[in-house]
């Protein structure tokens, strides 16, 4: 039958945070059609001066200064095993632990520890970044104290030498480059430390065995350094061969060969464990677990008597029953020698009788070993009960004294908090004070604008002739204005709300002053209530009279344009009218003599380009005051302002504009602006 093995985490039965922990494996005996294994884990293993028990110390009860250790009878059942398994495990059917199995077991544990090292500094009343933080800079494990009292103290020192240094930690939490970046890397690098001095204590000592004597001491060094490995005694009979069972690097447990007579012992130890009713009754994984784990917490009590007490008594029982079988063997019972066959069936029937016997002492002795098994599992429950009580009232004890000494850090705390508040209250006022010199320097920069203002109007009424020109400073003042007085909102509301920030800081301090005092700074309060709006109503008179005033203004100017249109256009019908007076009497004239009435319509027709020339006679020379000095085609129709000149015509004009030309041809003067004429007398 071939043996297999497994590890499964289990969670210990203690307080504080669940451990998942690997442990090692107990292996059962399986059908060979249906092959079952079972996992019973432990904390710890701890090889026995037995080599058929193996000893397992959980770090959850053990309080300090005491080891509470459980020897497990795992010997290996008889019978042959001709199938090998392929497996880690070697022919003998046993697992054994890698060190890299064990060295995730103590990183594990460490990560434990350091979690509940940070839960118990958030229960001092920091924080949860500012306790990741210290663990990550200063959280080293090693000391005269337990590890995670270790981790307490460390941090706590960090950060009291982070307050007095008066250093502020970064709003984002990220520890600096001189700590670590995770609890990981922290962990591997302490269980890297806690090796190395390991082994500068202890230079015979390998990595896996450092691991292994750490874990046995529940990560104290100084322990660990004074743990022993245990010392295998060389096998006293050669036909009982031993095999040899690794476990990681440091333990190597010696197993009685399958044929050795020593082992039935052990085996009938195991004889619950044996039974095909106990092996039929694991159909699920889950009750597999639980089964075994209440087994072999049951049965680690069953070798607590001393092995040196027992052997002797085992050896005399195997002896005795050697002892007797060899006599029934050198018994001679052939045809030969003992011709009487009823003297040979009488032989055979007392050999027959004392193998019946033996096999019932055999019996009996096996239900007196489960007696005793069964005594020693009470024995070990109520110790482990006892083991819970005194760890809880140890951690009750623990957590007053913590307690105690948080009460100081707290007060520390509170301390810094309150320079802190009254450093920012410092800083408060000096912001008010810089807010008020702004509000004064933006009230001179508004009297200088409201100046410049007041000269722009003034400076717009001063020119009568050139009236365009003030119309377009007027509308560019205008532009500014309207932009002024937005940005001058802008400016009230940015006053307001800093006023109002004032108010608030004012507010604050006053409530810590007499009561006195709060009434006049309400009458102040209210006395500047009054003078802005004084001040608003002031800024809204001045700006409708202002508006007023330009309405004014406009009105003024249309009525003049209105006038001088009217004018104009009252002189043009007075020309046309003499103008048709004057054809008329030509046309009259032309019945009574026509060459003199061509004579009188060649000025006519040179003034009016609208009549039509004579077709018969040839054109006379043209007037050239009125043609156009660019083209000298068409007639002059375009007046430059403030020169007054009449040169261009209206297409000429749009080519002068067009190539950017803002000077009159005629005197050179600046053009600021073109007036187009119509009409023959323009």
């Amino acid at each position: 039958m071939g043996l297999n093995g497994r590890e499964k985490p289990l969670r210990p039965g203690g307080l504080g945070r669940k451990r998942h922990v690997p442990r090692p494996a107990l292996c059962i005996p399986s059908d060979s059609s249906q092959s079952k294994i079972a996992a019973a884990a432990f904390s710890s293993p701890v090889a026995s001066a037995d080599p058929s028990t193996f000893s397992v110390v959980d770090p959850a009860f053990a309080a300090p200064g005491t080891t509470p250790n459980l020897n497990l009878n795992i010997a290996p059942f008889s019978g042959p095993n001709p199938n090998a398994n392929p497996s880690g495990f070697d022919e003998s059917g046993w697992g054994y632990c890698t060190e890299e199995q064990l060295e995730e077991i103590v990183i594990n544990n460490l990560d434990c520890v350091y979690k509940e090292a940070i839960s118990r500094l958030v229960s001092l009343g920091y924080e949860d970044t500012a306790a990741l933080r210290a663990v990550l800079c200063n959280g080293h494990c090693c000391g005269s104290m337990d590890p995670v009292s270790n981790i307490i103290q460390n941090a706590v020192a960090y950060l009291n030498n982070e307050a007095a240094a008066g250093a502020t930690v970064p709003v984002d939490g990220d520890p600096p480059a001189s700590a670590f970046s995770d609890l990981r890397h922290l962990e591997e690098y302490s269980l890297a430390g806690m090796v190395c001095l390991l082994q500068q204590v202890r230079p015979d000592l390998s990595r896996g065995e450092a691991m292994w004597c750490l874990l046995m001491s529940g990560l104290h060094v100084n322990r660990a350094s004074s743990i022993e490995l245990p010392s295998l005694p060389p096998p006293a009979n050669p036909q009982s061969a031993c095999t040899s069972v690794p476990f990681s690097s440091a333990c190597t447990f010696s197993v009685p060969s399958w044929d050795s007579p020593d082992n039935e012992a052990a085996n009938a130890n195991a004889s619950f464990l044996q039974t095909p009713e106990s092996v039929n009754r694991f159909d699920s994984p889950a009750a597999l677990k639980t089964i075994l784990k209440q087994q072999t917490s049951e049965y680690c009590t069953v070798q607590k008597m001393p092995v040196r007490q027992r052997q002797p008594r085992e050896e005399e029982a195997e002896d005795l029953v050697q002892s007797v079988l060899k006599k029934l063997e050198l018994m001679s019972i052939e045809d030969e020698k003992h011709p009487d066959k009823e003297v040979q069936d009488q032989k055979k029937e007392m050999i027959m009788d004392l193998i019946r016997q033996i096999r019932e002492l055999e019996g009996q002795v096996k239900e007196r070993k489960e007696w005793a098994q069964q005594k020693a599992m009470q024995a070990a429950r109520k110790l482990s009960n006892d083991l819970n009580e005194l760890r809880v009232l140890r951690l009750e004890r623990e957590e007053n004294q913590r307690v105690l000494k948080g009460k100081q850090a707290l007060e520390d705390s509170t301390m810094k908090r309150l320079a802190e508040m009254e450093s920012a209250l410092k800083k408060a006022s000096g912001q008010v004070d810089r807010a008020n010199a702004v509000v004064r320097k933006l009230e001179i920069e508004n009297a200088e604008i409201r100046a410049e203002m007041e000269a722009s109007k003034l400076s717009a009424s001063e020119s009568v002739t050139a009236c365009m020109e003030v119309t377009k400073r007027e509308k560019k003042c205008l532009k500014k204005v309207v932009a002024w007085e937005k940005q001058n909102e802008k400016i009230q509301e940015e006053i307001t709300e800093k006023r109002k920030k004032a108010v608030q800081v004012k507010q604050q301090l006053a409530e810590l002053q007499e009561a006195t005092e709060q009434a006049e700074i309400k009458w102040k309060q209210e006395m500047k209530a009054k003078e802005e709006s004084l001040a608003v109503l002031d800024e809204e008179r001045r700006a409708k009279e202002a508006a007023e005033v330009s309405c004014k203004r406009r009105l003024d100017d249309l009525r003049q344009k209105i006038e001088l249109d009217f004018q104009r256009y009252k002189d043009d019908v007075k020309r046309l009218e003499e103008e048709l007076s004057r054809l008329r009497s030509t046309a009259a004239a032309s019945r009574l003599n026509p060459a003199r009435a061509t004579d009188l319509m060649l000025p006519l027709v040179e003034s009016n380009p609208r009549v039509p020339p004579d077709p018969g006679r040839k054109s006379p020379r043209r007037n050239d005051r009125r043609v156009c000095c660019l083209c000298r085609k068409d007639e002059v129709s375009v007046v430059f302002l403030p020169c007054a000149h009449q040169i261009v015509c209206s297409s000429c004009n749009e080519y002068h504009l067009e190539k950017g030309k803002d000077i009159c041809m005629a005197c050179s003067k600046l053009i600021k602006e073109r007036i187009r004429v119509f009409g023959a007398s323009s």
